[in-house]
């Protein structure tokens, strides 16, 4: 395949990306000369400080070093300055640039020890102390980088070419005694597994992991076997592997994937990438004179098959994306690397991290738990995933009462990390839903912990991530205490035919498995070479024995992803091959070895084929794989056996649970799943009052007109709306008004529908006798108008029965002071009638004026008239309205607005002073004759009409909270006001009319002297009259009251009564 310098590594630009300085020993170094933009692999601003200063320092540095000949004889110190802009990812990309200059070799070997493997000293070339254009430059050591995190990222590779240490240029590579695996191939694809597990905080192996090391490892070897086995997927090729153990540390990930670059950049030609003729790089396999690959050379990738956790997957994606190298991992979860611009060639068959946390919190919503805990990895996989769990948690109201890490240095099951979490999970043990995420070690370790405080062994129920789901080293020994837990892993089937493939192999035939030998020693307990202690107990392997079920064997559930990142590259290959070669072509055309080393990652994206298991696959925009996953439970099988069994699934972000399946602890019911919860359910109408750590919370009735706005907070109902039944919202109080059927109405209506009945009858009987002495001595014209008033008055009460409107309202407003003012006008026309004739026969036998029956129903009208004018301007002034009142949040009456204040008295101001004026006419026409007893019904009236009113009007006033009350009580003292004037003036009339009817007759009357003896020309109340002057009892007109009459009396010749007479 060739390559070019510029395709692999991305170089400074020459246009001022990089400053360079002259010497015989040249230092790197990495300053942020510009900002770093968030979320993004591209420079900011310049920094004048941090930035130009920084580079600056170093320059002069350098000069006073120079100048100073000193501290180095003979030899100067030389630059090579790159910009970072503070991003770990763009301070790799230009660390490149420094270790190519150890790479780069014209004698035409690489690092091998040789005396021509001599690297060149930065700016000199053969023949020359001056650097040719574009010769990469070996530095001695680097200045920088600024911050720790980008230092982080350039330490781990600049620590493989052992820079600043060694100025030599050797290259660490896999040892030859079998730590790589490898099988011949036309193209290679290169391989990183955890053959071996990580030791905490070192960055050596462990003990050897049979299921996600050796499994997972050849499981992409029978994947190759049945690509290379099946002519149509690759026409005329072969696949090739180069496998690495990477121990799932991320240091020595990184350090073994500089084996798959290397091949890249070795060119035996004599150089380095750059574009000529002779500059093809080597096919895997291959040497110039044989497809057996030469010791030690190294081995050029298509891409790259792993790694299996998110955090080596990190690290090694962002060094192969500097040489363009595409890389699908089977297992890396981490949400982090749907992140295409930082990890622009980094594809996996497995969906990200974001939708297990999903998963996740559905099955904590379906079982209605609010208070659940998690402990995590102290990795970029547990710390991602959590964050993702602590985001839809709080989204979804879910508080988490716990969140703990597991610490590097815990030891499993007895390291006192996983004691201290348990113990915290303990202390907050209300949240019994506990999220384990993170490995199968750390799983057992916590659930070891479990069972060493008492009672805690079956108190959580555990839900756990697919790094342990469905594995069985988390749950030996553990089965008391995991028995209940859901799980989530990504929906794979188990493939049979890798079952047949892996029980057949032997290490006899499995030479390409350098690891093989010490997986069957492990898996069968046995030895290959005998102990030197001679001890009799040690079985010695013989290669016989059988992998089967009952040996301890059964398929790591996530096989299916392994297959598929293998798959992918195949049929992306094939995809190329008909692209670049044609169709009908078999083997490699001139163009494919040609190929840019990217363009395998255009095919990558749009592969589509049937993965393992025979389900489709193609990868999701983020190029991940398809959010499918499957819900696990473990149970109880039988006595003494437990397992995981499938009892639902996620899939395009639907949870489905067979619940009919699921169990939790066959020790309780088995559906009954505990609540995981700080608190119980509160009742319709409490609120939560969250205590101190806002998790746990006691149940608080919200107020009578409160209403739930959320969970935690009550909230008062605006006026005139009360809370609903469910207490989530408010509902407008119905409007009502003064209803007939309410008790005051009915006494009010009662009242006024009595009194209107006698109004009717009184005018029937004065209409029937309209011609009698009686009825013509009461005056008949004010007298009709003193019945319409009382009957007005009295048919004011219905308007109680009328929902108020602005027709209703307005004629309340009008026609309560009109009404009054027509009965208290023709009272006071007639008093002060009365009143007049008897002053004025104190001092004259004249004739009043205006005491004619024209006169007083004309003084009446203007009476009435004055009235109508102030209730007109008073209605045009203060617009009758009906408007909505609120007594309280549960009331919304209806009234008139004349009632909300005192203002509605306004209307009874004019009627009032009306009857003030009555009253005094009637207090001072007290004496006047004893036999002429109208003015004492008058008085009568008058005074008990003053004690209503001074009774209603504070009544009215101290009633202001309480409109019903202050509504019936006014048309209450209205119809008691019209009762006393038709009991008063009246009732003495009807009865002398019905009753007495001998009394019903003309008759005059002397005024008789104090003795008893008639005095001539004055009278007992001290009137001026003629000797024998009779007074007539029609002398005083039409409105002269009943008098005791002499059935001797003269009688008039008038037949409309006798003639005025006055003394």
């Amino acid at each position: 395949m060739v390559t070019s310098a510029n395709s692999i590594v991305s170089s400074p630009s020459q246009d001022g990306s990089s400053a360079f300085i002259e010497g015989d020993i040249i230092l790197g170094g990495l300053f942020m000369v510009h900002s770093s933009i968030d979320n993004d692999e591209t420079c900011g601003h310049l920094q004048q400080q941090m930035g130009i200063q920084a580079l600056e320092a170093m320059f002069y540095a350098v000069d006073l070093i120079n100048e100073n000949k000193t501290i180095l004889p003979g030899f100067t110190l030389g630059v090579r300055a790159l910009d970072d802009c503070n991003q770990d990812a763009i301070a790799l990309e230009q660390s490149v640039e420094f270790i190519r200059g150890r790479l780069y070799d014209p004698g035409g070997e690489l690092c091998s020890g040789g005396e021509g493997g001599q690297s060149r000293t930065a700016g000199a070339t053969q023949d020359s102390d001056t650097p040719a254009p574009n010769t990469p430059v070996g530095v001695a050591g680097v200045v920088g980088a600024a911050s720790s995190m980008t230092s982080i990222q350039v330490a781990n590779l600049l620590k493989l070419f052992k820079i600043p240490q060694c100025q030599l240029n050797c290259l660490l590579s896999p040892s030859q005694d079998g730590s790589s695996a490898f099988i011949e191939g036309d193209i290679i694809l290169g391989g990183l597994f955890m053959v071996h597990s990580s030791i905490d905080n070192d960055e050596t192996c462990g003990h050897l992991q049979q299921q996600m090391g050796i499994q997972a490892l050849e499981a992409m070897f029978y994947a190759v076997d049945l690509i290379n086995e099946n002519k149509t997927i690759l026409p005329g090729f072969t696949l090739g592997v180069r496998a690495l153990d990477d121990c799932n540390q991320d240091a020595i990930a990184l350090e073994q994937s500089v084996e798959f670059i290397r091949g890249r950049l070795y060119d035996p030609g004599g150089e380095l990438c750059s574009g000529g003729e002779g500059g093809q790089s080597r096919t895997a396999g291959a040497t110039q004179d044989s497809d057996t690959p030469a010791p030690n050379t190294p081995v050029g990738v298509a891409g790259v098959v792993g790694a299996a956790s998110s955090m080596t997957s990190i690290q090694v994606a962002n060094l192969l994306k500097l040489f363009k190298i595409p890389q699908v991992s089977y297992w890396a979860t981490s949400p982090d690397l749907s992140n295409k611009n930082r990890f622009p060639y980094f594809l996996r068959t497995v969906p990200s991290d974001h939708y297990q946390a999903r998963a996740m919190i559905d099955i904590v919503q379906h079982f209605n738990w609010s208070y659940i805990s998690i402990v995590h990895e102290n990795s970029n996989y547990g710390i991602q995933g959590t964050k993702e769990l602590t985001k839809l948690a709080r989204k979804y109201g879910i508080c988490i009462g716990v969140t703990a890490m597991f610490e590097r240095e815990g030891i499993s099951g007895n390291g006192s990390s996983y004691d201290e979490i348990m113990t915290e999970l303990w202390l907050k043990r209300k949240a019994r839903a506990v999220i384990i995420w993170g490995s199968e070690k750390d799983a057992s370790g916590i659930f070891s912990a479990a069972s060493r405080i008492k009672g805690a062994a079956e108190h959580f129920v555990w839900i756990g991530s697919d790094f342990w789901s469905g594995r069985q080293l988390a749950t030996i020994g553990n089965e008391a205490v995991i028995e209940g837990a859901i799980t989530v892993q990504p929906l794979a089937e188990t493939i049979p035919e890798f079952d047949d493939y892996f029980t057949s192999l032997k290490p006899s035939t499995n030479g390409r498995n350098p690891w093989f030998h010490k997986y069957w020693a492990e898996h069968f307990n046995c030895v290959w070479t005998p102990p030197t202690n001679n001890e009799n107990d040690v079985r010695m392997c013989n290669g016989s024995e059988q992998i089967s079920a009952s040996s301890g064997y059964y398929q790591d559930p996530l096989i299916q992803f392994i297959v598929d990142a293998v798959l992918a590259f195949a049929h992306a290959l094939k995809a190329m091959h008909t692209e670049y070669c044609g169709s009908g072509f078999r083997g490699l055309c001139n163009k494919m070895k040609e190929r840019d080393v990217g363009s395998l990652l255009r095919f990558l994206k749009n592969v589509s084929f049937q993965g393992g298991t025979g389900e489709p696959f193609t990868f999701t925009k983020e190029l991940d794989g398809p959010v499918r996953y499957k819900i696990l439970n473990f149970q109880r099988t039988g006595p003494d056996k437990y397992g995981y069994v499938p009892v639902g699934s996620y899939v395009s972000e639907h949870l489905e649970l067979n619940l009919d399946l699921i169990r939790y602890r066959s020790s309780v019911n088995h559906s009954a799943f505990p609540d995981s919860m700080c608190g119980t359910p509160c009742n319709v109408g409490e609120v939560k009052y969250m205590l101190d750590d806002q998790c746990c919370w006691l149940c608080m009735p919200c107020e009578r007109f409160e209403y739930l706005q959320d969970e935690k907070t009550c909230d008062e109902c605006p006026v005139g709306f009360v809370p609903n039944l469910t207490r989530d919202g408010c509902n407008e109080v119905p409007v009502t008004y003064l209803r007939p059927d309410s008790e005051g109405a009915i006494s009010a209506v009662a009242l006024s529908s009595l009194g209107e009945l006698a109004t009717i009858f009184v005018a029937l009987v004065f209409t029937q006798y309209k011609n009698t002495p009686v009825v013509k001595a009461s005056g008949r014209e004010l007298s009709g108008i003193l019945l319409m008033g009382i009957f007005l008055c009295y048919l004011l009460t219905y308007l109680l029965l009328a929902p108020p409107s602005v027709v209703s309202c307005a004629v309340q407003q009008f026609s309560v002071g009109v009404a009054f003012s027509t009965c208290y006008a023709a009272l006071l026309v007639k008093t002060n009638r009365v009143y007049r004739i008897f002053t004025s026969g104190k001092s004259t036998t004249k004739r009043p004026s205006f005491i004619s029956p024209t006169s007083q129903i004309l003084i009446t009208a203007i009476l009435i008239a004055i009235e109508v004018v102030l209730s007109a301007s008073w209605l045009i002034a203060l617009p009758a309205q009906a408007i909505k009142h609120y007594p309280s949040h549960s009331q919304a009456l209806l009234v008139c607005n004349g009632f909300l204040n005192s203002t509605s008295l306004l209307s009874l101001a004019y009627p009032l002073i009306l009857l003030i004026l009555c009253t005094a006419y009637a207090f001072k026409t007290r004496k006047i004759p004893g036999h002429f007893n109208e003015a004492k019904c008058i008085g009568l009236t008058t005074y008990t009409s003053c004690v209503i009113w001074l009774a209603m009007v504070p009544i009215y006033v101290l009633t202001s909270a309480n409109i019903e009350l202050r509504i019936i009580t006014l048309y209450f003292a209205i119809s008691l006001s019209a009762t006393v004037c038709l009991v008063c003036l009246f009732a003495p009339r009807v009865y002398v009319i019905l009753f007495r009817p001998e009394r019903n007759v003309r008759s005059s009357t002397s005024f008789v002297g104090s003795r008893g003896k008639g005095v001539k020309g004055q009278s007992k109340t001290g009137l001026n009259v003629p000797n024998n002057l009779s007074l007539n009892a029609n002398s005083i007109n039409a409105n002269s009251s009943i008098i005791n009459v002499d059935s001797k009396s003269s009688k008039s010749d008038d037949p409309d009564g006798p003639k005025e007479e006055m003394l």
